[in-house]
Formats: C-alpha cells, sequence, structure tokens
C-alpha cells in the first residue's frame, strides 16, 4: 500500500499543480483550504507513522495470523477509499456525533442542563479518598485546600493511599498530620494500583459518602455542600463535579488542554441528562460503591468501567456544573501521550465489553442509552476526523478525487461554535488566541486513540498503567466556591 500511494505522489507535478491552485482559487477559500490542508497534513504524518510501527512490530514479533490480518485491514482501508465507501462511513460518524454535540449545546445553550438540588440542615459523614503513589510535588497544596472545605470536621474524613510511594509523599502527609485533624494515612507496604487500594479502604468505610480525588487536584470551599445537594432522588448515587486545567499557562500544549476541558465540561457534559464518571472530583454514596464491588483492578479507566456497571444496575449520576476541581496537564508531549493512550486503550475495552448491554436489559432509558452510545462512540470520531483530515489533504495534491470539504468543514464549524460558547461562557477570552490551533491538537488527540486500538486489538499488547508525571506549577487559577454561590 506504501509503494501505491508512493508511486501516485511521485508521479504529480507538484510545482504545476501549486501554481495553477494559487491562481485560479479565492483567497479566503485559500486560507481555509490550506489551514485545513496543514491540519491534514499533520494527521497524514500521524497514519503512517501508525502504519510504520505497526508493521515494524508485526515483523519483530514474527506472527504470520497478525500480519495478514493486518495488511487485509490495510488493504480494505485503500480499496474502500477508491470506491468512496470509507469516507461515507466516516463522514456519518463524524456528522452523527457533531449533531449529538449541538443537541448537547442546545440544551446547555438554553438552560436545560439546569436540575433540582435539595436544601438540607443535615451534614452527612463523607470521607474524601486520595490515592498517592509518588505525589510529593502536589499533596501538600492539594491538602491545604481540602483544609478549607466548608464541612464539619466531626463529618469529615480525609484519607490518602499511600500506594508504597518511594518518594516523599508519606513524609509530607505525617507532617500535614498536625495541621489537618480530620486527615488519615493508609500506608501500602506493598504497591496494590489504584483501583485495588480504593477498594480496600472503601470496604471499611461506613461514612455515607465517599469522595474519590486524585493527588493534583484542588477543591476548597462549599464543593462538598453543593455536592450532596444535588443528591435528590434515591436512584442517583454519584454526582461528578467539572475541572479545570491549573496550570494553562505554562505551556501551549497546556493551554489546549485548558481549551478541551472547557469544551468537554462547560457544553459537552453540561448539556447531558447523565453523568459520567471521569476519574476524579466526583462523589458517590458509599453503600452503592460496595454494592458493585467498588472498582475493577483489570481496567485501565475504572471511571468508565464502573460507570457503565451503575447504569447496568438502573442507578444514575449526574454532573454539576457549579463545582469544580482544577488539576495539572501533563507537562510535555512524552506524558500527555502516555496518559491519553491509557486512557484510550481502557475506554476501547470498556467499549467492546459493555456494548451489547446498552441494546439489552430493561433497567436503562432509551435517552440514557443514546448518551452513552454517544461517549462509545467517541473514540470511533476521533478516528473518523484524522482519516478525513488526511483524505482533505491528500485530495488537495491531487491524490484523491473526493470531496470532503463539506464534512471537514461542517465539522469544524460545530467545534470552533461549542469552544466559542465554552470560553465566552467562562469569560476565557485569552484562550479564543489559541483556539485556531485547536485543529491540530484534534489531530494530536486522535494519535494515541489510533495506538491504543493497534495496541489493543492488534498487536494485543499487555496494558501496562503508566503513572502521569507531575509538576509544581506558580501559574495556577485557583479555586474560588463559597457558601454564597
Amino acid at each position: 500500500m506504501v509503494s501505491v500511494i508512493y508511486k501516485l505522489l511521485k508521479s504529480i507535478n507538484y510545482m504545476d499543480l501549486l501554481l495553477n491552485y494559487f491562481n485560479q482559487t479565492d483567497p479566503i477559500q485559500l486560507i481555509i483550504e490550506l489551514y485545513l490542508g496543514a491540519a491534514g497534513a499533520l494527521g497524514l504524518i500521524f497514519a503512517l507513522s501508525a502504519f510504520l510501527y505497526t508493521t515494524y512490530k508485526l515483523v519483530h514479533l514474527a506472527s504470520i495470523k497478525k500480519t495478514i490480518f493486518f495488511l487485509v485491514v490495510c488493504v480494505l482501508i485503500f480499496f474502500g477509499t477508491k470506491a468512496d465507501i470509507l469516507p461515507w462511513v466516516a463522514a456519518i460518524i463524524l456528522m452523527s456525533n457533531g449533531l449529538f454535540y449541538m443537541v448537547f449545546m442546545g440544551r446547555f445553550v438554553s438552560f436545560k442542563w439546569k436540575v433540582k438540588t435539595k436544601k438540607s440542615e443535615e451534614n452527612p459523614s463523607v470521607a474524601i479518598l486520595i490515592p498517592a503513589k509518588n505525589e510529593a510535588l502536589v499533596i501538600q497544596e492539594t491538602l491545604e485546600h481540602l483544609n478549607e472545605l466548608e464541612y464539619p470536621e466531626d463529618k469529615l474524613r480525609i484519607i490518602v493511599i499511600n500506594d508504597n510511594s518511594n518518594d516523599e509523599t508519606l513524609e509530607i502527609c505525617i507532617d500535614m498530620l498536625s495541621k489537618i485533624p480530620s486527615l488519615e494515612i493508609v500506608n501500602n507496604k506493598k504497591s496494590l494500583g489504584k483501583s485495588v487500594g480504593l477498594n480496600k479502604v472503601i470496604s471499611n468505610l461506613d461514612d455515607e459518602y465517599a469522595v474519590i480525588l486524585d493527588a493534583d487536584h484542588h477543591m476548597s470551599g462549599s464543593w462538598l455542600k453543593m455536592a450532596i445537594s444535588r443528591f435528590t432522588s434515591k436512584d442517583i448515587i454519584g454526582v461528578q463535579g467539572k475541572s479545570r486545567v491549573r496550570n494553562e499557562k505554562s505551556s501551549l500544549l497546556a493551554k489546549m488542554c485548558y481549551i478541551e476541558n472547557l469544551f468537554r465540561y462547560e457544553v459537552v457534559y453540561s448539556g447531558r441528562s447523565i453523568g459520567v464518571f471521569m476519574g476524579s472530583g466526583a462523589i458517590f454514596k458509599t453503600a452503592c460503591l460496595k454494592e458493585v464491588n467498588g472498582f475493577s483492578p483489570d481496567s485501565l479507566t475504572e471511571d468508565l468501567d464502573i460507570t457503565y456497571r451503575f447504569y447496568e444496575k438502573g442507578y444514575r449520576m449526574v454532573f454539576e456544573n457549579g463545582i469544580e476541581t482544577y488539576d495539572l496537564a501533563p507537562p510535555n508531549i512524552k506524558n500527555y501521550y502516555s496518559q491519553r493512550l491509557r486512557w484510550f486503550r481502557g475506554s476501547w475495552v470498556c467499549f467492546v465489553q459493555y456494548f451489547k448491554q446498552l441494546f439489552s436489559g430493561k433497567t436503562m432509558p432509551l435517552a440514557t442509552r443514546l448518551q452513552l452510545l454517544n461517549l462509545m462512540i467517541e473514540n470511533l470520531t476521533l478516528i473518523a476526523m484524522l482519516y478525513l483530515y488526511t483524505l482533505y489533504f491528500l485530495g488537495l495534491i491531487g491524490v484523491f478525487q473526493f470531496n470532503f470539504t463539506p464534512f471537514v468543514f461542517i465539522k469544524v464549524i460545530v467545534m470552533t461554535l461549542i469552544m466559542l460558547t465554552a470560553c465566552i461562557k467562562t469569560k476565557s477570552f485569552k484562550a479564543l488566541l489559541v483556539m485556531p490551533m485547536m485543529n491540530f491538537y484534534f489531530m494530536l488527540y486522535a494519535f494515541p486513540n489510533i495506538m491504543a486500538m493497534i495496541n489493543a486489538w492488534i498487536l494485543k499488547t499487555n496494558a501496562v498503567w503508566v503513572k502521569t508525571e507531575r509538576s509544581r506549577e506558580p501559574n495556577r487559577v485557583e479555586p474560588v466556591l463559597s457558601s454564597n454561590q
């Protein structure tokens, strides 16, 4: 397939093509096509990188069956593209996902996302669980913020689960014991992993509610009281708050992660009528965590896994836009790639594991099924987007004749509208300057998705949990939450 593409590219007279293109193209159209074409060129680089990596690994493994399977897939992709079949499939996936996003944005703009709260003078007992593995750079600040929570000390426990850290995490937590009366430390002398460590503590909890919080996430003020007010019915077992990147000034990558979070939390998740556990910044009924046997130790994305299991049992989660945690974006591309590779691999496994359940059983309303389906196919959407952008670039240089402009352009418009809405709503006007870069960011975002799929279903490599490195960043947005909000 590579040789065929090479011959096609070699046969093109690029100088004449460029001269004719610049002479015949309207200036506005030229700018748009060059902008989208540049993103498509980046997509092509990532697609070829994935192909070469997979080929190398298959040759190294000397697996005839896997090699034949991979080559068949590549041939089907190539001829499916030439026959204009796959482009239409990708376009349908892309447009259906865009339609979902527009519905979510419509719900958000029309304030239909607002939900009921209950007023209560009671303060139920709460345990905040913080899994910690080598978190010396961030754990002290996180605990200091938790010490500012507006909640009765006799009803609150802050439990750090030290998973055999080999840095100063344990020592820092011990020093904080005298400053934070509600602080407790569970010290695992053998590394158990996040899920097993959490399950061990949850099994012995007698607190009514349990908060799951990553060690780099800050919360303060009235977070707990606002979250607890969302438990308005018996079937609500969890509340997920939004997360914002607090080190967005540290790098261009961090700024784009910041905008990605705005896009997800401020519009998409706010527009959904269901909540999804995002791994941190969520509160659950402890009894329900025990009922589903806690978190799956075999899952790379224990948050998605337990979300699907909750909905299988007829429970539901809700999203609360009014409560926030502030986290750290990965400090560099290497850590970003490792983090997203783990996320996507775990979500692919959940996709296969729970897909059938969406169409069976009677415990899930249709709206819930459709929104969970949209959550599942987000991985496919990213692949479809990278695929169409790549074909768009190849179309610009004359390799393919299919017109991909409408699909790519509509997707860009939809994503721009959503991100623009999020930036204006949060008054993040400086983020608007970075928005033109988001097209390239989503190509970068799609690459670990493709690699996760290849590792899971073609190479079938062992899934490895790679911890995201932390960095202490002085430039951060501090959470401001009070009981008056």
